[in-house]
């Protein structure tokens, strides 16, 4: 890892026109000498430099430039999202709901939606015949939250970009 002393921090990476400063427990990333934006958390790899943003989103700065990323736990709450999820808007009313019949999945995804939104879905239970004739329980996990749709819908997991729905 390269460290240059200047003054009271170190310099931990430099990438094209960036640098990473480290200081006093954190870190700041400079763009051609001016300031871009002070971290509290950041992980220094070999080719790489992860920096923390809220809602499970990171900031990632290499040779190839600067780009805001998934973390890991973003990544499967959106793959949960895309998977058996669903994001609409009745009216004033925005609906973000996941529909499962494993309690497991269910529990992680309510995990992953309190972790990032600080939000507790409701949770519905309810059964359906299968095409089968067999009777099973599912469970719907919803948020009635504008904001948590609109992130969603920001990165077209979710919502009107994919959806469209016509009147018949």
């Amino acid at each position: 890892m390269q460290r240059k002393r200047r003054g009271t921090f170190h310099v931990a990476r430099t990438f094209r026109e960036y640098e990473v400063r480290e200081a006093g427990g954190g870190y700041e990333l400079l763009k051609e000498g001016e300031a871009v934006g002070i971290f509290s958390e950041a992980k220094v790899e070999k080719d790489r430099i992860v920096f923390k943003l809220s809602h499970g989103m990171n900031l990632e700065g290499s040779e190839k430039g600067v780009r805001e990323t998934f973390s890991p736990g973003r990544a499967e709450l959106c793959g949960l999202m895309a998977a058996d999820g669903t994001v609409c808007k009745y009216e004033r009313t925005h609906e973000v709901s996941f529909k499962k019949e494993d309690r497991e999945l269910t529990n992680t995804f309510c995990e992953l939606v309190k972790e990032f939104f600080d939000t507790i879905p409701h949770l519905y239970f309810a059964r359906h015949i299968t095409k089968e004739g067999e009777e099973r329980e599912y469970c719907r996990a919803t948020i009635y939250s504008k904001k948590v749709a609109y992130d969603l819908w920001m990165f077209s997991v979710k919502g009107p970009a994919i959806m469209s729905f016509t009147r018949l």
